[in-house]
């Protein structure tokens, strides 16, 4: 069994179904970042995402040698906390 498929029964099992349909997609977006960052070195991602909840997959994923680029809708403001993490 895998980390994700793992996290994904723990959450499935112990957390209310309101709180998980919110909170899942973070948690697996920031479990990818930090799993593709460790497997490929260098690796460079695309985040299109203004919510802060993804910043510790970014350091993570900074310190493995990560390039990230962040992409903002025009109707939203960047989240100044993900641009220091942003090299695009």
């Amino acid at each position: 069994e895998n980390l994700k498929d793992h996290l994904k029964g723990h959450l499935e099992s112990n957390v209310p179904e309101r709180i998980l349909v919110q909170k899942r997609v973070d948690m697996l977006m920031g479990i990818d970042i930090t799993l593709y960052s460790l497997k490929l070195n260098p690796i460079e991602l695309l985040l299109v995402c203004n919510d802060q909840d993804i910043l510790p997959a970014l350091e993570v994923a900074k310190k493995n040698g990560a390039i990230i680029s962040s992409c903002f809708f025009e109707e939203e403001r960047a989240n100044e906390t993900i641009l220091c993490y942003s090299d695009k």
